[in-house]
């Protein structure tokens, strides 16, 4: 008789420790769920300054303006967050070639916007043009 009640003891023990060790098993999965929704946070925060940024910069070479006489020195991305704007004119030959066979050689202009990395909360630099180079 004694023999099954020390057995039944050794088995709440185990339960015990059996409770523990799932208890951490989910404390560790619980908190890889919370670091890579965190992640996922980062990520998006980026990605909306970003496509902010892009969409400004857009609207900016499609106005008509004085673009490279008076540039902006900032964008403003929401809620007062303002990003340094570097603005870069230059001229490019372009050969032209009409449907009757004919070509010329026009100078357009090229304006490049573009933000630095740092900015945007990511890595890179974000440059839009109005010609390609």
């Amino acid at each position: 008789m004694r023999t099954a009640v020390s057995s039944s003891r050794h088995q709440r023990g185990d339960m015990l420790i059996e409770a523990l060790v799932a208890i951490v098993v989910m404390t560790i999965l619980g908190l890889g769920l919370v670091m890579s929704y965190g992640r996922g946070m980062v990520a998006q925060k980026s990605q909306r300054a970003q496509n902010l940024a892009a969409s400004q910069m857009r609207a900016l070479l499609q106005s008509p303006g004085t673009l490279c006489t008076a540039p902006p020195a900032t964008l403003t991305l929401g809620s007062g967050v303002t990003v340094p704007l570097t603005v870069n004119c230059s001229t490019r030959q372009v050969t032209v070639t009409t449907t009757g066979g004919g070509s010329a050689i026009v100078t357009v202009p090229v304006v490049t916007l573009s933000v630095q990395n740092a900015a945007l909360f990511g890595p890179g630099t974000l440059s839009i043009a109005t010609v390609a180079p």
